[in-house]
């Protein structure tokens, strides 16, 4: 247990044992601190690597003066001091309107597809075949 203990503070048994157990405790606390402030920066890293990766395959579509010139214009992060957009109930009626009517267009072709081939390339078959 001691050893254990003295491995994930980084520090020698000896000194593990001099310690009290509230200088433990506090020691214990800041690694945790640590290792959270660790992988929160590399989380944050792995995002910002992610975001460039999108804008360089977005900006190798575009026409040079449609391209994004900052990353940030893409994607803003909240740690970048972005503020969270607020909706209002009629632009949120008019994203679902949209989702919707997109939906229905999907379902309309799904239909038709499920009814057989168009008329006019059944023809055509026939007269192929004669």
């Amino acid at each position: 247990m001691a050893a254990r203990a003295a491995a994930i503070l980084n520090i020698t048994i000896d000194a593990f044992y001099d310690m009290t157990p509230k200088q433990f405790y506090y020691m214990l606390q800041a690694r945790r601190d640590w290792e959270e402030q660790r992988v929160k920066h590399e989380m944050q890293v792995a995002y910002e690597v992610e975001r460039l990766g999108c804008v360089m395959v977005i900006n190798s579509q575009l026409k040079r003066k449609d391209q994004y010139k900052d990353v940030q214009d893409l994607i803003r992060f909240t740690w970048e001091g972005a503020e969270p957009k607020k909706q209002s109930v009629s632009e949120m009626k008019e994203i679902l309107l949209g989702i919707a009517s997109s939906s229905k267009k999907r379902k309309t072709r799904m239909d038709s597809l499920k009814k057989g081939p168009p008329k006019k390339l059944m023809k055509r078959e026939q007269n192929d075949k004669k």
